[in-house]
């Protein structure tokens, strides 16, 4: 009777997964290529030559953006995390982190705005500058900074799992830190590095906040797209950016999936 019960729940979790899953994700999925795909029940594929000639660059701001975030993210965690693991305070470190991580959206642009802008605490009050601070490197150096907290976290849990025995060995045979870093540590969590990369790269390709508080004139396929529905109300443009943006996501899905699998 308890096993005849346990096996009811199991078959209503599955179904009620299943269901959340066809619900949640695949019907919106769905709509969304339909929409880009079709007008009026026609198919239609003017959105995507009007992207291609005119709008393709917002797929490479967009690409460049990402790269870049996700290289620079990722190389700040791993040093964080193996300062933290072997040199500093890791609880402190990791208390600091999850506290930056529950931050509201949208506070880290604006602290940005606040303190780097043309008029900022820091560049114009104290330093007397009058930098342009937007655009692409602020933008990637935002993206940076805000994926940095579960990036190191990621990579705290993967380093504290090595064998401190092949760390120390290292050291007492005359291994330098950059060595140290490059020969053994990297290699043991190159499967988290791959969830790091992928994680940080899809997240920024999709980051709208700020792309639209730090960009300035510099667009990206998010933004677009959000302003293609909301200011034009273009849904089937904005559904044409959002299939496209969604090509560069898959690709390094399976780019993930070849690496871990």
């Amino acid at each position: 009777m308890k096993n005849n019960t346990s096996a009811k729940l199991d078959s209503l979790l599955f179904i009620t997964i299943v269901l959340s899953v066809i619900l949640f994700i695949l019907l919106p999925f769905l709509s969304v290529f339909s929409e880009a795909l079709f007008i009026e029940g026609q198919l239609d594929f003017s959105g995507f030559r009007k992207f291609f000639l005119e709008d393709s660059f917002l797929l490479k701001n967009s690409l460049q953006v990402g790269i870049l975030t996700t290289v620079f993210s990722t190389i700040a965690a791993v040093l964080i995390a193996v300062y933290a693991v072997f040199f500093g305070n890791r609880k402190r470190i990791e208390n600091i982190l999850l506290i930056t991580m529950i931050s509201p959206p949208f506070v880290t642009s604006l602290s940005y705005i606040e303190l780097f802008g043309r008029r900022g605490f820091i560049t114009h009050d104290l330093l007397g500058l009058t930098l342009n601070t937007y655009g692409m490197w602020g933008i990637i150096l935002m993206q940076s900074i805000g994926f940095i907290s579960i990036n190191t976290l990621l990579a705290i849990n993967a380093i504290s799992k090595i064998n401190n025995e092949i760390i120390y060995s290292s050291r007492d045979l005359g291994a330098h830190s950059d060595r140290i870093i490059l020969d053994i540590i990297l290699p043991m969590i190159k499967n988290t590095l791959v969830v790091i990369a992928m994680l940080t790269f899809i997240r920024s390709l999709a980051d709208f906040s700020t792309p639209t508080i730090i960009g300035g004139n510099f667009s990206t396929m998010a933004t677009e797209a959000y302003l293609s529905m909301i200011s034009s109300g273009d849904i089937h443009y904005a559904a044409v950016l959002n299939t496209i943006l969604f090509i560069p996501s898959l690709i390094a899905f399976s780019f993930y999936r070849k690496h871990i699998y």
